[in-house]
C-alpha cells in the first residue's frame, strides 16, 4: 500500500464501529493492519477511495519510464525552473566559441497537466548571451532533474543517467504579441520576482524554438525525440487511469477479502444489511 494511503486512513483512525459485535478481526489491507469487525461499514468506502486518490495525487507526479522518452522530456522540462542556455559567443576574446549562462525558463504554471512544453524566457538586450542570439540565434538548452528533489531523494548524481537529463537544440526568438500572455503567465507564476525587475531594462518574453532533442534517463545513451512527438504526448498520466490500476491490482482483491469475512461474519440482519456492498 502506497504510504500515503497507509497514513491517511490510520489519520481517520478507521476502527471497528461501536455496534460492532466484539469479535472482531485483523485485516491486512496491502500492509496495512486495520482492526475490521465482522462487517465493513458501507461509510468506509468513501474513505479508501479519497485516500487512494490522495496517494495517486503524488503518484501521478513520478517520472515516466524510461521507453518514454518523449513524455520524459516534457516532464522533466516542466520540472525544472531554469536551465543552461548555450550560445556562440560574440564577444571579441571567445568569438565563434560556445559560451553557457544560466536563465530563469518556464513552460507554463506549476502542476500537472499545465505545461505546454515550449520553455518561454525572460530577457534583456543587457544581458551578454541576448547579445550573441543577436548575431546567432542558434543555442542549445539543458535541463536536468538534478535541479529538483528527485535524484537527492534518490542519491543519484547528476552525472548518472538515471537523473534524466535533457538537451534541446534551436533558436531563441521574441515571442508575438498574441502569445506574450501565454508567456508572462508561464514565467511570472513561477518566477513572480520578475515583475519587479527594473523596467528600463526593456524586458522581453522569448521562447526557445525547439528543433532537435536529446534524452539521457537511462543506460545505453542518448535518445532521439522529434519535436512532433514531443508535443504530441501527455507527460503526465491521467489520474483516474492511474486508480483503477492501483485498484484492480492491490485493492481489489484485499477488498474482496474483507466481502469474504463478512460472509463468514455478518450474522446480525442489521448489520449485514449496512455492510459493504458492490
Amino acid at each position: 500500500m502506497p504510504p500515503l494511503l497507509q497514513r491517511a486512513l490510520i489519520g481517520h483512525h478507521v476502527r471497528p464501529h461501536s455496534y460492532l459485535r466484539p469479535a472482531t478481526t485483523n485485516a491486512v489491507l496491502g500492509g496495512s493492519r486495520l482492526l475490521v469487525g465482522g462487517c465493513w461499514g458501507r461509510r468506509m468506502w468513501p474513505l479508501v477511495l479519497w485516500a487512494l486518490l490522495a496517494a495517486q495525487a503524488g503518484a501521478v507526479l513520478s517520472p515516466p519510464p524510461p521507453k518514454e522518452a518523449a513524455r520524459m522530456a516534457r516532464y522533466v522540462l516542466h520540472a525544472c525552473d531554469w536551465g543552461a542556455l548555450a550560445t556562440l559567443s560574440a564577444q571579441d576574446e571567445l568569438r565563434g566559441r560556445p559560451f553557457a549562462n544560466v536563465f530563469s525558463l518556464s513552460d507554463g504554471p506549476a502542476g500537472p497537466g499545465r505545461g505546454s512544453g515550449v520553455p518561454y524566457l525572460y530577457l534583456t538586450d543587457l544581458e551578454v548571451s541576448v547579445r550573441d542570439l543577436q548575431v546567432n540565434a542558434n543555442a542549445s538548452l539543458t535541463v536536468s532533474l538534478a535541479q529538483t528533489p528527485y535524484c537527492k531523494k534518490n542519491k543519484y548524481d547528476p552525472q548518472n543517467p538515471l537523473c534524466a537529463h535533457i538537451i534541446f537544440a534551436g533558436t531563441v526568438v521574441k515571442v508575438s504579441d498574441t502569445e506574450s500572455g501565454l508567456a508572462k503567465q508561464a514565467l511570472f507564476t513561477r518566477h513572480p520576482e520578475m515583475e519587479s525587475w527594473p523596467r528600463d531594462h526593456n524586458w522581453f518574453f522569448a521562447k526557445f524554438n525547439i528543433t532537435n532533442i536529446w534524452v539521457l534517463d537511462y543506460f545505453g545513451g542518448l535518445k532521439i525525440v522529434t519535436p512532433e512527438d514531443y508535443y504530441s504526448v501527455k507527460p503526465y498520466r491521467k489520474l483516474g487511469s492511474l486508480v483503477m490500476t492501483h485498484l484492480s491490482e492491490i485493492m481489489w482483491p484485499n477488498l474482496m477479502f474483507l466481502l469474504d469475512l463478512q460472509s463468514k461474519h455478518c450474522t446480525d440482519v442489521y448489520l449485514c444489511s449496512t455492510s459493504l456492498s458492490f
